[in-house]
């Protein structure tokens, strides 16, 4: 098998990268801020706050991430809101992620003690004091583990960006083989570029896991 195609198409295929990596490090950010505010507020916000959250976790937990990636380039611009590609791939798959993410970091939560909460209050702390030093430092350690599995499926559907012609890894790996109709060498390459970003993050979040699980004994 000759990877010699490869090497002559790698600026395209380092760019293809770069861009998977950028989708990926902006959507996982955004998408973990906007999951941890959703699952606050369903979890301590107001009854009708608390049940919009639920219903948009549940409606976009429904509809497949391709979907909402056509709304955002599609049907957004019947809005007068017009989105570059790039764009239009973050706030999609953004909005996805939040639905799986909030309900992440909700069940982190649920797993809280509850006597820990009223104590909090009995001694009349502010409730930005008990989420900021009690709620969410231990939130996090039960949910380093999902959080980072929503990571890794987040990073594998940065290839659905590909429909609203972002050039990311999988689109770029698709038009070369339809360009030079020499599939394995581009296939084996796409897959070696997402072993080990897959395998990166794992390693990572594993050596997390270990030194906050050891700091919360």
């Amino acid at each position: 098998m000759d990877f010699q195609i490869v090497l002559d198409n790698a600026p395209l295929l380092v760019q293809a990268g770069i861009t998977t990596v950028w989708i990926f490090v902006v959507t996982a950010i955004l998408g973990t801020i906007f999951g941890s505010v959703i699952a606050v507020l369903r979890q301590f916000g107001p009854k009708p706050i608390a049940r919009f959250c639920q219903v948009y976790s549940w409606f976009l937990r429904c509809v497949p991430a391709l979907l909402v990636l056509f709304y955002a380039f599609y049907g957004l611009p019947e809005m007068g809101i017009f989105l570059s590609p790039d764009s239009a791939a973050i706030v999609g798959l953004t909005v996805s992620t939040s639905a799986y993410m909030s309900e992440t970091f909700r069940c982190g939560l649920l797993a809280l003690r509850r006597d820990q909460l009223d104590a909090a209050r009995s001694l009349g702390l502010p409730f930005s004091h008990i989420l900021r030093r009690i709620v969410l430092p231990q939130a996090a350690v039960v949910v380093l583990p999902p959080w980072t599995s929503n990571l890794i499926l987040l990073l594998k559907g940065t290839s659905l960006a590909s429909v609203v012609a972002v050039a990311e890894m999988t689109g770029v790996t698709y038009r070369m083989i339809s360009t030079t109709y020499r599939p394995y060498p581009f296939l084996i390459t796409s897959a070696i570029f997402y072993l080990a970003l897959v395998t990166g993050i794992t390693i990572a979040f594993r050596h997390l896991e270990r030194r906050t699980a050891g700091s919360w004994r």
